[in-house]
């Protein structure tokens, strides 16, 4: 899997970012991107890592089907449900609905 950097903007995109990365990778990756947030960009990351995310961002964004079902920190988040997976799960389905239409 390619990886390319640039002088990070005001705005950073990532898309899934550690989709296929080692471990150590990984972690060198959330210490760059923190260090991006920390000196003033904006950083949108798009992943479906719940868990990796929770422990990284400032605040989140849960959309389903185009529409914002949420929009708050992790803590707010996880306050309505055990954690933040499951605040995700409680807000979107568990997916058996999915599972019934393609059946």
């Amino acid at each position: 899997m390619p990886l390319a950097t640039v002088v990070p903007g005001r705005l950073v995109v990532l898309d899934e970012p550690t989709n296929d990365v080692d471990p150590v990778r990984r972690r060198l990756l959330w210490s760059q991107i923190r260090r991006v947030a920390d000196a003033g960009s904006g950083v949108l990351l798009v992943t479906h890592n719940i868990r990796e995310a929770e422990g990284v961002v400032d605040r989140v964004t849960i959309l389903d089907h185009g529409r914002v079902l949420a929009d708050a920190t992790p803590q707010e988040l996880a306050l309505q449900a055990d954690s933040l997976e499951s605040a995700y799960i409680n807000l979107v389905g568990n997916g058996e609905q999915a599972s019934e239409q393609a059946a």
